[in-house]
């Protein structure tokens, strides 16, 4: 079953990193991944996750001097959540 999701994912992510955002998300997906992976197990709320999330991936992107749109910023965080819990869900 799990595996039939990851699949899953991973059919929807490759489809959606072939379109016009792809450089974009290119850029930001590692910095998601790492700054989400890292306050994931805080005692934040998760409304204060998302917040410090897209506080500190913006300003990694600005220090970067790039400029992306913020529902960007939104949906690598989305995507960095979801392949977190896939992963755990895979229990690796």
């Amino acid at each position: 079953m799990w595996k039939n999701i990851l699949n899953s994912v991973k059919s929807f992510l490759t489809a959606f990193f072939k379109s016009a955002w792809q450089k974009e998300l290119a850029v930001l997906m590692p910095i998601a991944l790492e700054v989400v992976e890292s306050i994931d197990q805080s005692t934040l709320t998760n409304s204060e996750k998302r917040s410090t999330a897209f506080d500190t991936i913006s300003a990694k992107v600005i220090d970067s001097q790039k400029s992306l749109a913020p529902f960007l910023i939104n949906l690598a965080i989305e995507l960095a959540v979801a392949n977190l819990k896939a992963i755990a869900a895979s229990g690796e």
